[in-house]
């Protein structure tokens, strides 16, 4: 995260807070709610996709 705040919560737990140098993992299909805590939100993200090719 690179700026503002926001609060995450993942279905059936506790919300947590994450602001400037925190940052999470997620798992594909994860439920999570984002609430945006301040005017500004910056964030930078990372896919691990997972290919598959045929042949």
């Amino acid at each position: 995260m690179l700026e503002g705040e926001v609060e995450l919560t993942v279905a059936g737990q506790e919300p947590i807070r994450f602001s400037p140098g925190d940052s999470w993992f997620v798992e594909q299909g994860t439920e999570v709610a984002w609430k945006v805590l301040t005017p500004r939100f910056v964030k930078h993200y990372l896919a691990k996709v997972e290919s598959h090719k045929q042949g």
